[in-house]
């Protein structure tokens, strides 16, 4: 997602996104699998298309999906699934599916993540087990404040910004 805050800020290294897949192209052409990219639904037409389809033309195992195609299905069907930023890796943890994480998500501490490293060495996945996941998602709840990011009404900004304020308290206490 171009200009979105998470690469501004925490992933500048991915800033470029069409330089990323095609570093990613390049490093997996030994494995022979197909890279597969989306444009996020939020975002269509944030990326020019003419460079999406040059790059499109440069590598055959390049596929490009509709932006509104589902997720789940998506990854149901893939190897692994990279992302910098993003639900979907949230949801790849969910399915069980191997994940590289590129950004700084909440996500990002997963111990059983593949760091991007061995996709291009040797393309070995960690694999994990339903109790790891259970495990992960039992410390994000346990981690978790109340309150909604985009919920604007009254009662949930007053969970929000009490949870806010809890959360200073513990972070600078």
């Amino acid at each position: 997602v171009p200009n979105d805050l998470a690469l501004t800020l925490r992933a500048r290294k991915y800033y470029n996104q069409l330089n990323f897949i095609e570093e990613l192209i390049a490093k997996t052409k030994k494995f022979n699998i197909d890279i597969v990219i989306k444009e996020h639904p939020a975002r269509i037409g944030a990326i020019n298309a003419s460079k999406i389809l040059n790059l499109k033309k440069k590598y055959e195992n390049l596929k490009i999906l509709k932006p509104w195609e589902n997720t789940y299905n998506i990854i149901e069907k893939s190897i692994a699934v990279v992302t910098i930023n993003s639900k979907t890796g949230f949801e790849a943890i969910l399915m069980n599916k191997p994940l590289i994480c590129l950004g700084e998500s909440y996500y990002k501490n997963f111990e059983q993540l593949t760091p991007i490293e061995k996709l291009f060495n040797d393309f070995k996945m960690n694999k994990y087990s339903d109790a790891d996941i259970k495990q992960f998602f039992k410390r994000i709840y346990q981690n978790s404040f109340e309150g909604e990011l985009y919920n604007l009404h009254e009662k949930n900004i007053s969970k929000f910004s009490t949870s806010l304020i809890n959360l200073s308290k513990n972070f600078f206490n």
